[in-house]
């Protein structure tokens, strides 16, 4: 390490973020700011006895004026080993220290997925498949895909497409892509000839696309998005439409069938099948007064994780409308250009879903010349 640094690293301390309850988590995360050509190397630690852990590292971004590979921050991942201590620390990854020896899954493999075809079109004329994304780990799995709900019916996503971001030992980057319909339609419904065609160039579709970490030990994060983007012109609102994801149980005996019905985020911990799922990151999408809810379609448990979306517009929209809102939940309308992001964790393996995220102190900031709405000083004369 470079000398002027070196001075700093015994000294950053990273704390917890949240709820300081949290006792088990199965993941760390901290997406932590550098200066430049400060050593990417690092290990997240044990604070009390400098265990490093083995860490999956994601630059981000670089410095102005400096060579490539100088990463303005890196995003680091590490086996939380069911613990939630209040502070770790950082360490040089090589560094001859003692490793953390009670980790069991040291040395395993990331968890693997593939797309398994649930339906397909039969009309000769029409050539659509929907699929599943399938997330495996050990003897454990999990089916997950995008829909929207409308008319009491659930629409799946199709045309899907599965690209692998980056595997790497610890940890697999995927991204999934599908396009869902809301009028699903086949060459019976095509009887008008040209321009009469009701159906012609019609904005019939709400984007479904899935970001997701797959971990070493087991543990998933998963984004999802519902993106209501334009496809054949500048789009239009979808109507009569809630975005939904859905889950295919492989393994129903330990189902919790307590989670049916209404959803008002009252529950954070929640099982599908045999694999545990953290769902608290998307608790202030549903309320009392606009619940969500679980339910089942077919083979699919579905979950509409908020009762619509909602445009707020403020004063424009009061004068205008006599409302702040331009659309609310209960109109079940997807305006043209809304995405919504869901974010949950599950874990295939003994670890728990929980995602604990670490952040460095606020001095530290200042060294890596990071902008805060907070005041940075006084700071010791040590640093």
């Amino acid at each position: 390490m470079k000398m002027k640094y070196s001075k700093y690293m015994d000294k950053i301390t990273l704390s917890k973020l949240g709820n300081s309850e949290t006792e088990k988590a199965g993941l760390w995360i901290s997406s932590f700011p550098l200066p430049a050509e400060f050593p990417k190397e690092l290990e997240l630690s044990i604070n009390e006895n400098q265990q490093g852990v083995s860490t999956y590292i994601k630059e981000l971004g670089n410095w102005i004026g400096n060579e490539t590979d100088n990463p303005r921050r890196l995003l680091l991942f590490a086996d939380g080993n069911n613990s939630a201590p209040d502070k770790i620390g950082l360490v040089e990854a090589g560094k001859e220290l003692e490793k953390n020896s009670e980790n069991p899954t040291s040395g395993y493999q990331t968890p693997n997925i593939n797309m398994e075809l649930i339906e397909e079109c039969q009309d000769p004329g029409f050539a659509w498949e929907r699929h599943m994304a399938v997330i495996s780990w050990g003897d454990k799995k999990i089916g997950l895909l995008m829909g929207l709900k409308t008319k009491d019916t659930v629409h799946w996503w199709e045309a899907c497409k599965l690209i692998t971001l980056e595997d790497h030992a610890n940890c697999k980057e995927v991204e999934i892509g599908g396009a869902i319909p809301l009028i699903k339609y086949d060459s019976t419904d095509t009887k008008s000839i040209g321009y009469e065609n009701p159906l012609l160039h019609r904005h019939n579709w709400l984007n479904g696309h899935i970001y997701a970490r797959l971990h070493s030990n087991g543990v998933c994060e998963v984004f999802a998005h519902h993106i209501n983007s334009k496809f054949f012109d500048d789009g239009l609102d979808l109507k009569d439409a809630v975005p939904v994801i859905g889950f295919r149980i492989f393994d129903e005996r330990d189902t919790d069938n307590s989670i049916l019905g209404k959803w008002t985020g009252d529950k954070d911990l929640i099982n599908m099948g045999d694999i545990e799922f953290d769902i608290s990151d998307a608790r202030h999408l549903a309320t009392e007064k606009d619940p969500a809810s679980f339910e089942y379609h077919d083979d699919f448990l579905v979950w509409q994780p908020y009762k619509g979306a909602e445009l707020y517009g403020g004063a424009a929209s009061k004068a205008i409308l006599d409302d702040e809102f331009v659309f609310r939940a209960e109109d079940k309308v997807i305006p043209r250009g809304m995405s919504r992001t869901v974010r949950f964790s599950f874990s295939l393996s003994d670890r728990s879903p929980r995602v604990v995220r670490y952040i460095a102190p606020p001095w530290w900031y200042g060294v890596c010349e990071e902008f805060l709405p907070e005041p940075l000083l006084p700071i010791s004369n040590e640093y």
